[in-house]
């Protein structure tokens, strides 16, 4: 039976976590953001947008080329408004000796982790800094089971023992200095989470499941102009604006807490201006202090110029090295009000204010060129280091029905507009080397027995999570439930169901033989049969046969499609049925066995008469020859 594990470290930080990133807190969580990112084996991304491509009319045979004209032309007029991270850990991907191990009778580890989930317990361990000395051999113990990625009986002997005399230390202390009580108490509390840490690694070190750990990010996004730029428009679509707001979107955080973005080409134009503007202001602030050292030489009062010069160092390192907001004293001398005034006028171009003995520093002085403290940018160097790290790492990006995402992610970075799907490809290749997308995963002819595999996100999440018993997913008991409660089309949560359906999905694709590792870089087209291949330049593929029965169907709203009682009367000589909902449109296929080709006459009465029973709308698509005629190769989810 498949269950969340929840954990909470000693810094009080969850294992699973939405944390959600603004305008005001960027600065702090920024770096964490980096350093989760760095470690993760995959990482799940969701956007929602301003607006979306709507095609008036249904055609489940237009091709990805056709499709991505749309894709693109929506990305240049609408927005991403909200972006959610999910970053996995631990034992997140399957490996080759995973594929071979996945069946054997003993899967119940012995105690020893693999390397991936030791990193984790290292991790653990570090974030657990105990504040009393008493506890700090916890801490070393805690380090030397993460080390070895081995919990051992002797360990947590030693363990319970000083928490034992913990206990009868609170227990001397009863009655006597309430402080000294207290502090036993806050010893003990102490101790006890070391030990829950270890007791936790203990049972999922002996647990048959894979341990996964998963912390998720999610921010609003607004689009900002950047330096002389004209006021950038921005497009909303009414409809997808009631749609977020009706599913809990906070259109005011939107505004006033989004991390504002603007393209790559921009921030490169900043970073050079800020970057030659420093240069100027060095030399500028190399030429002020000549002339305040010059000054102080130029005072007729011995012991007052002397005593200047002696502080010209310090006054200098000040200037240079002061944060904003910061003040020092200085043991001045007494100084006439010209002086005083003039040494007040030397300073100012550095930002500095003097008053008496002390001197201020109220500003960056007399320019602030650097970005990184400019909010304009915060989003886009996010964004950047997301990428960057995604690129020189090869982490696998996952998706859901990630065409569209893709798209926005380009265009919202990018001035320039790919001409072609080819050289589309090409762009997010660079930016993205490794693509996995979960409802490629999920619509694979071979899990067509299971039902929902073709449906809505959620769905499909609550689905193959009932039916896992491969993996553990670690998260906090503190947010709530990712599962039948989570809100849909929220980026945090679709993010973070993403990335669970991609872990589940592996599973569920090993035990029927099959290596999720063919479906690299495909990614399916919302409406069509077939996908785009982000692996291959010159070719799109279907990754069903293409010779199989495939029929366009519509039914009335709100109708149900009773794919049950289709597949009892197709049950001989169907393998799968396979069903793709688009409102009142459906596309239905019949995957036929080996030895039933010959029976697509028999299927075609069979579908046309259930059709007229239940009252749909049926036309036949002859997908074989729209295979032909634009190149489209058929890609199986099997190996040859």
């Amino acid at each position: 039976m498949f269950s969340f594990c929840c954990s909470r470290s000693q810094s009080g930080r969850s294992l699973q976590e939405m944390i959600y990133i603004t305008s005001q807190n960027f600065a702090q969580l920024f770096p964490e953001f980096l350093n989760d990112l760095s470690s993760a084996v995959y990482v799940a991304v969701d956007l929602e947008f301003t607006g979306i491509d709507r095609t008036s009319s249904v055609n489940f045979l237009s091709t990805p080329s056709e499709r991505f004209k749309h894709k693109i032309e929506a990305a240049r007029r609408f927005s991403p408004m909200q972006i959610g991270f999910s970053l996995f850990t631990g034992d997140a991907l399957l490996g080759d000796g995973d594929m071979l191990q996945l069946f054997e009778e003993d899967k119940r580890a012995s105690g020893v982790t693999s390397h991936l989930y030791r990193d984790e317990m290292i991790r653990q361990a570090r974030e657990f800094t105990p504040v009393h000395s008493a506890t700090k051999p916890l801490a070393n113990l805690l380090m030397s089971m993460a080390s070895k990625g081995e919990v051992t009986p002797e360990i947590m002997e030693e363990m319970h023992q000083i928490k034992l005399n913990l206990q009868s230390r609170c227990a001397f202390a009863e009655g006597k200095c309430i402080y000294d009580e207290l502090s036993a108490h806050c010893v003990l509390d102490e101790a006890m989470k070391a030990i829950a840490i270890a007791e936790r690694w203990k049972r999922q070190a002996s647990s048959p499941h894979k341990q996964v750990f998963v912390k998720s990010y999610y921010f609003y996004l607004f689009p900002c102009k950047a330096n002389a730029e004209v006021d950038r428009e921005l497009s909303v679509s009414s409809e997808t604006m009631l749609f977020l707001r009706n599913n809990m979107m906070d259109l005011n955080k939107w505004v006033s807490e989004g991390l504002r973005f603007c393209f790559f080409e921009d921030y490169a134009e900043a970073c050079r201006t800020a970057l030659k503007n420093a240069s100027t202001k060095s030399l500028d602030f190399c030429l002020q202090l000549d002339q305040l050292k010059q000054w102080i030489a130029s005072i007729q009062k011995p012991n007052v110029r002397q005593q200047l010069l002696y502080l010209y160092e310090d006054i200098e390192h000040f200037v240079l090295h002061a944060k904003v907001g910061e003040t020092s004293v200085f043991t001045l001398p007494y100084l006439y009000a010209p002086l005083f005034n003039e040494l007040d006028s030397l300073l100012q171009p550095f930002g500095m204010c003097v008053k008496q003995q002390f001197i201020t520093k109220n500003s960056q002085g007399v320019r602030n060129d650097s970005t990184v403290s400019d909010e304009r940018y915060f989003g886009t160097r996010l964004l950047l280091a997301f990428i960057t790290t995604m690129r020189e790492r090869k982490i696998p990006l996952v998706l859901h029905n990630g065409f569209s995402d893709l798209a926005f992610l380009y265009c919202m970075l990018h001035r320039d507009t790919p001409q072609s799907l080819a050289e589309f490809k090409g762009r997010i290749r660079e930016m993205f080397p490794v693509i996995y997308d979960t409802r490629a995963l999920t619509c694979v002819p071979s899990l067509q027995n299971i039902q929902n595999m073709t449906g809505p996100l959620k769905k499909t999440y609550i689905n193959l999570r009932s039916r896992n018993v491969f993996v553990n997913i670690n998260y906090s008991g503190s947010t709530p439930c990712p599962g039948d409660t989570a809100r849909e089309h929220d980026a945090c949560f679709d993010s973070f169901m993403t990335g669970s359906l991609f872990a589940f999905v592996q599973y569920e694709l090993a035990k029927v033989r099959i290596d999720y590792r063919r479906l690299l870089g495909i990614v399916p087209v919302h409406g069509s049969i077939f996908n785009v291949n982000f692996m291959d330049d010159n070719s799109d593929c279907i990754h069903l046969p293409p010779q199989s029965p495939v029929y366009a169907l519509r039914r009335r709203p709100n109708q149900q499609l009773a794919v049950e009682s289709l597949r009892n009367e197709l049950c001989t000589i169907a393998w799968n049925i396979y069903v793709v909902y688009n409102n009142e449109d459906c596309l239905l296929a019949i995957i036929l066995n080996e030895t039933a080709n010959a029976a697509r006459g028999k299927v075609n009465a069979v579908v046309r008469n259930w059709c007229e029973t239940n009252g749909y709308v049926v036309t036949a698509l002859d997908v074989e020859s729209r295979v032909r005629a634009c190149g489209i190769t058929y890609i199986s989810e099997r190996a040859p």
